[in-house]
């Protein structure tokens, strides 16, 4: 299958499974690859990347995929779907990353925050 990569906002074609992305997160560059995003099936980015997405994904002049969300919560997300386990950075707003698994709809970072771990997870780090 020949797959053709897009520069300057274009559209971005297909991508084969396993190939490697570079996303422009609001200025801030992840690489990962298409399994990865695609790992939570009611997402919105396994929409985007899925085989036989018809999604419309505008890259920029080096062909890095466009998201517009904020980069620090968005890492979270990120490492959910490589890791399938939300592992918060230090500093970062709980409510800020919850907030933008809704806008992805990746539903186990949402399913984490209204559980029960998380009550368990800063009474630990609390120390109470």
């Amino acid at each position: 299958m020949e797959v053709a990569v897009a520069r300057g906002r274009d559209k971005l074609s297909k991508y084969r499974p396993g190939d490697w992305v570079t996303l422009d997160v609001g200025g801030r560059l992840f690489r990962t690859t298409k399994q990865t995003l695609c790992n939570d099936p009611d997402s919105i980015l396994y929409r985007m990347f899925s085989e036989d997405s018809e999604w419309a994904i505008e890259v920029d002049e080096k062909g890095h995929v466009l998201l517009d969300a904020d980069p620090k919560y968005f890492a979270a997300i990120l490492n959910y779907l490589r890791m399938n386990e939300v592992i918060p950075d230090p500093g970062v707003s709980t409510k800020g990353i919850l907030a933008t698994a809704r806008y992805f709809h990746v539903q186990g970072v949402i399913d984490f925050f209204q559980s029960d771990r998380r009550q368990a997870l800063f009474s630990w780090g609390s120390g109470g």
